[in-house]
């Protein structure tokens, strides 16, 4: 029966091939079609330098199979995204994406922030879907006097993040030391929206 000596090493490509059909432990298919909400102020909404769409439209091109479903508004506070996360957020949605806090800073608007943010994630979690919370963008330029608020409201943003079990992208670290990147001090130009399209992309 010599034959059987085979075997192991036959396991062994088999394995190498992906072809024995057991989990890898290697989490979900990142490639899968999904449905992705997307939550924002006008720097995920509507807001463009001539030639330069928001990150989700970015996000969409670079993942054409996925469907994006943009539920951003300019001048958008929190609260108004706990509220709209209730209705827009469904067993359907596959995963919620929330970047909003920016109108909040230039307001000082913080008393609510964390149970607000900390509602939309569970509102998510408990229709199934995955969170991804993203931190604020910094400011420059003329609006650098709401660098301390925005700080603030990230540090709250990252407290909650880890309270309530979301996913977190840094996209204050990612844009942070590059003033460049904001031509009027508070919205990212097109590097700057590509930036965060695909720290977004890496989360999800």
């Amino acid at each position: 029966m010599l034959h059987f000596r085979f075997i192991p090493v036959l396991l062994s490509v088999l394995l190498m091939l992906g072809l024995t059909g057991c989990d890898d432990g290697g989490g979900e298919d990142n490639s899968a079609p999904r449905t992705v909400v997307t939550f924002g102020d006008s720097i995920t909404s509507d807001y463009n330098y001539p030639g330069t769409p928001p990150w989700p439209e970015i996000l969409q091109a670079m993942r054409p199979e996925w469907t994006i479903i943009n539920r951003a508004a300019g001048s958008e506070r929190i609260a108004t995204t706990r509220a709209k996360a209730s209705r827009s957020i469904t067993e359907d949605t596959d995963v919620a994406v929330v970047m909003i806090g920016t109108v909040n800073a230039i307001f000082g608007d913080t008393g609510s922030y964390s149970s607000d943010l900390a509602e939309i994630i569970r509102i998510g979690k408990a229709r199934g879907a995955k969170v991804v919370v993203c931190t604020i963008p910094p400011v420059s330029g003329s609006r650098i006097g709401l660098a301390s608020t925005v700080d603030r409201i990230n540090g709250l943003i990252r407290d909650t993040v880890s309270a309530e079990g979301a996913t977190l992208v840094n996209i204050f670290g990612e844009l942070n030391g590059s003033p460049e990147r904001f031509p009027d001090g508070l919205h990212p130009d097109l590097d700057g929206q590509r930036i965060i399209a695909t720290a977004v992309k890496e989360k999800i």
